[in-house]
This record gives structure tokens, C-alpha cells and sequence, in this order.
């Protein structure tokens, strides 16, 4: 086979699919660049004509955990001594990116071994910094997209397995939204054997007797920065464990102002004259 490559890796060639049995592996050193083709040889034993193979790429370990803390603390140095509000607002939008750097590492580094009061900081923390690096609309869709396949592929996935270990498995899909009075609570439930619910704020529960089975939301009247949980009672009077946490802002708490992104096209125009501009705000509030 023919390829370029410029950081180095291997291919493994398997049988079947990408997670079956390998039967050949070829070290892939860098070619000088990626227009700099090189020729590889991989020899592997006969196989039943019954069979495929899969070629599976795989690339150098390289561990940049130290260069984004490095990178973080620079910027925070940086912050620290610039007034100027165009300066600061483009070191706070550098450092999202680099902090959502950060937390994906950790994040991947931390999965395998995830235990399920670990999920909801690292990942909270990635979100809201992977988000939040949104300059525009096509920025918007890039970010969304990619921060929607890591959920499906790999938080989800490990989320679910480790509910399935539970005898009373926790609500899933607890979400918590900023409302004027407020915040407001929903959560969804996949078992039949689920007779109440209740809800937690910071730990403590806010209900004062179990929410019917059949309930899927819940107000709290708060004003403050709140963490919330959801756990199910099942027909043994069980409590599952609690759910993964959803912060917010409820009530008068919410002091921060929408992150606006900008749909128009890029336009100049004269001092002084006029121009129309269309946004979308992002909001988490109800």
C-alpha cells in the first residue's frame, strides 16, 4: 500500500472487522510529510477466502495534558494583567479552547476507569468550554457537531453501562434550567418498576413526599448556582443511586449575559451607516 504520513503510527491489519483478531501489523514512520508517499509491506498468514480483513490506523500515543495546563496558566497570567475588553475578550475565548482541550484529554484518559459519581464535573466542565468557543454560525455547527459525536460515541455509552449495574437504575437525561422563579427539573425513566421519584438540590431533598411515577418534571422555587439529582424508588422501596448531576442558575441567581452568535454574512460599512445583523442567543434559561 501506498500513503503519506507526518506523525508517525502503525496500521493493523484484522480479521473481519476492526475489532477482530489481528493477523499482520506494519510500522508506519513519517514519510516527510503528508505529499511525501511511501510504499509498505505487510505480510500476513492465508486466511479462508470466507473471510475479510479490516485495516485499523492507529497513531502515536501523544499525551498534551501538560501543554494545555501550561497553555491555561499563560493565558490566566495574561488575564490577569490586560484591561483592554477586546484583548481580554479574545485570551477568554482562546482559553475556552484550550480548557476544553484540556477537559477532553481528561476525559479521555479518565473513561475506562470512570465510576458513576465521576461522570458529571469533568464532562460539564468540556461542554460548557467546547460551546462557549462559538464565534459564528458556521463555528456553531462545527462545535455541535463534533461535541455531539464524543456524547453518542463515547459519554452515553459509558454513562449506560454503568447504569445497568444498578438494582434501581437512576433516572437518565436529568436536565436543570434557569427559570425567573427558579429552575426547572426533567429527567426521563427506562424501567417498569419504578413507584416514585425524588429530587435533590446541592445533596438535600427539596420534595416533600415521593413525586408520583408517572412525573417527569419538577419546579423548585431557589434563587442561586445549584447542582440537582434525580433518584427512582423501586417497588421495594429501594432508591437508586443519584443521577448524574445538572447544574443551573435558578432565579434571580443568573447574572450572566447569552453567548449571541452571529448568523449574517460579513458586511462593511461606512461609519456612521446603518446595517442589519442577525444572531442566535443561546441560552440555558426555561
Amino acid at each position: 500500500m501506498r500513503l503519506p504520513c507526518a506523525n508517525g503510527g502503525a496500521i493493523e491489519v484484522r480479521l473481519d472487522n476492526p475489532d477482530g483478531p489481528i493477523l499482520g501489523l506494519c510500522e508506519i514512520p513519517n514519510t516527510g510529510g503528508w505529499q511525501d508517499w511511501q510504499t509498505f509491506k505487510i505480510d500476513i498468514n492465508p486466511i479462508n477466502p470466507s473471510h475479510g480483513i479490516s485495516l485499523t490506523f492507529v497513531g502515536p500515543e501523544i499525551n498534551d495534558l501538560p501543554k494545555a495546563v501550561e497553555q491555561l496558566a499563560v493565558i490566566d497570567c495574561c488575564l490577569e494583567n490586560t484591561e483592554n475588553p477586546a484583548y481580554r475578550a479574545r485570551l477568554e475565548k482562546l482559553r475556552c479552547r484550550i480548557q476544553a482541550t484540556h477537559d477532553h484529554i481528561v476525559l479521555e484518559q479518565t473513561f475506562p476507569y470512570a465510576k458513576w459519581n465521576d461522570l458529571p464535573s469533568a464532562f460539564e466542565s468540556w461542554a460548557r468550554n467546547f460551546t462557549h468557543r462559538v464565534d459564528d454560525i458556521s463555528s456553531l455547527g462545527n462545535v455541535q457537531s463534533s461535541q455531539n459525536r464524543f456524547v453518542q460515541l463515547r459519554y452515553l455509552g459509558m454513562e449506560n453501562s454503568l447504569r445497568q449495574k444498578q438494582q434501581v437504575k437512576a433516572p437518565a437525561y436529568v436536565t436543570a434550567k434557569g427559570t425567573k422563579s427558579g429552575a426547572l427539573i426533567q429527567w426521563r425513566n427506562r424501567q417498569d418498576n419504578v413507584i416514585a421519584f425524588n429530587v435533590y438540590r446541592d445533596g438535600e431533598k427539596v420534595n416533600e413526599v415521593p413525586l408520583g411515577a408517572d412525573t417527569r418534571s419538577y419546579t423548585d422555587r431557589a434563587d442561586g448556582v445549584f447542582e440537582y439529582t434525580v433518584t427512582a424508588i423501586g417497588d421495594a422501596a429501594a432508591e437508586s443511586p443519584h443521577s448524574v448531576a445538572s447544574k443551573c442558575l435558578a432565579g434571580d441567581a443568573d447574572d450572566e449575559a447569552p453567548l449571541v452568535v452571529v448568523i449574517s454574512e460579513p458586511v462593511s460599512v461606512r461609519a456612521g451607516q446603518s446595517v442589519e445583523i442577525t444572531a442566535r442567543i443561546l441560552d440555558g434559561r426555561s
